[in-house]
């Protein structure tokens, strides 16, 4: 019953973002749900849907301050109100989030730093990279050095105009840094990596990931998904077809993911 109540909040929630628009009535009425929402999960997707609301085609350039205001008049405590000024962007959201992270609070710290993770673009990436450098070497602060860093690479991956071997690099920097984090966020490098940078250094990269000394841990198996990932574009495996062949192979062998095996041999063999 649960389950079917989050779908149909989830249905609801796509639905509100389908008739929004971004305008001072929409933005309020949406602000207010988001105040109201029950779990941090249902406000997290409301937040995502507040800020593709605020920049969507047509927007004014004033839609990010008339969100704020309609924040500002929801009066939410600061781990609520700061994420999701994050999500919008802009130079007042930024301002904001700065001054909640120079706070001695440390729970209005902590809330400047997760509306930092949700920020849009790629221009806070060397703060991000600070924060996760920084929190990582603290056992205390890691789950936030785990925060900064997938919004590291998350910003890192995002559709731009940098040439595909800058963003390869600004992933494998990432990469390192990850070596101080958990398994799952090497993984997620990797799979971002697949997603961002449709190139045969990328693929050469995620590769050297295949051959760990345990094929079923999280790093070999996110190359498997990476690797199949690149195999679906034609234009990158049929011109390296001898190289990617091999590379199917092994993932059809160490893939846990019978599915994803499959895809694996369906590539090789041309289909």
């Amino acid at each position: 019953a649960d389950g079917d109540a989050d779908d149909a909040a989830l249905a609801a929630i796509a639905g509100l973002e389908r008739l929004a628009e971004p305008k001072p009535d929409s933005l309020e009425r949406l602000v207010g749900l988001y105040a109201e929402a029950r779990d941090s999960g249902r406000r997290d997707e409301l937040g995502r849907v507040i800020a593709r609301v605020a920049r969507r085609a047509g927007a004014s350039s004033d839609t990010a301050t008339i969100a704020l205001a309609a924040i500002d008049r929801a009066e939410l405590a600061p781990a609520v109100d700061l994420p999701l000024i994050g999500r919008l962007g802009g130079a007042e959201a930024l301002a904001r989030i700065d001054a909640a992270i120079r706070s001695g609070d440390p729970a209005i710290r902590e809330a400047g730093i997760n509306g930092l993770c949700n920020w849009p673009t790629a221009d806070v990436a060397d703060r991000l990279r600070t924060i996760a450098e920084e929190s990582l070497s603290q056992p205390a602060a890691r789950p936030r050095g785990r925060r900064a860093l997938r919004a590291l690479v998350r910003v890192k991956s995002l559709p731009s105009d940098r040439p595909a071997d800058a963003t390869l690099a600004s992933l494998q920097s990432a990469m390192t840094l990850a070596a101080a984090g958990e398994p799952g966020d090497r993984a997620y490098v990797l799979e971002r990596t697949a997603a961002a940078v449709r190139s045969m250094p990328a693929v050469e990269w995620i590769a050297g990931y295949l051959d760990a000394a345990d094929p079923t841990a999280a790093e070999p198996q996110a190359a498997c998904r990476a690797v199949v990932a690149l195999a679906h574009h034609r234009g990158l495996r049929q011109p390296n077809a001898e190289r990617f062949d091999a590379l199917l192979d092994r993932v059809a062998t160490i893939s846990t993911d019978p599915a994803l095996a499959d895809r694996a041999r369906r590539y090789k063999a041309g289909l």
